[in-house]
């Protein structure tokens, strides 16, 4: 496998974690290996600047007395 720093994959289950530290293109290259030989695929990463939306309140709580 080739990728970034920090770019690993669980070989148990295939789950991917990575932490980007800059905005841009990034170039992953995955080789599955098997008995009957291996392939390579090669696939880019965009990396983007904008932080996304804001996140969404999932519960509003407010106090039955008092003033919390």
């Amino acid at each position: 496998m080739a990728g970034p720093d920090g770019f690993r994959i669980e070989g148990s289950n295939g789950v991917v974690t990575w932490l980007p530290t800059a905005p841009g293109t990034v170039e992953v290259t995955l080789r599955a290996t098997n008995s009957e030989g291996q392939d390579d695929y090669t696939f880019s990463v965009v990396v983007s600047s904008d932080s996304g939306p804001d996140p969404t309140a999932v519960a509003t709580v407010s106090p039955s007395e008092g003033d919390a």
